[in-house]
């Protein structure tokens, strides 16, 4: 089943791994292969609890595509839209466009 729903520091992890498996993916042929290495799922993880614990604060929402549970996109969004990024799975849905 497909769901979009606002993300919790829960999700943190699930978004991180989107996140540098979607770069890993999408930039591939276009940066540098010692630059794609340097980005990590621990990092990333980091950024997005820090990201989530402080987006009543700083008024920024990220929202999280889901198929069966699982994270495949998401879209971090204050007074514009920060970062729209969806991994494979969620390609043939479009999720993208909800």
């Amino acid at each position: 089943m497909h769901e979009i729903r606002m993300a919790t520091i829960v999700d943190a992890d699930s978004i991180a791994e989107v996140h540098v498996n979607s770069w890993k993916e999408s930039y591939l042929d276009l940066l540098p292969k010692r630059s794609i290495e340097t980005f990590s799922v621990k990092d990333r993880a980091e950024m997005w609890v820090k990201i989530l614990e402080q987006s009543n604060i700083s008024f920024s929402r990220v929202y999280i595509a889901e198929l069966d549970k699982k994270v495949i996109g998401f879209a971090h969004a204050s007074k514009q839209v920060i970062a729209q990024v969806l991994g494979r799975g969620g390609w043939t849905w479009a999720a993208g466009r909800r």
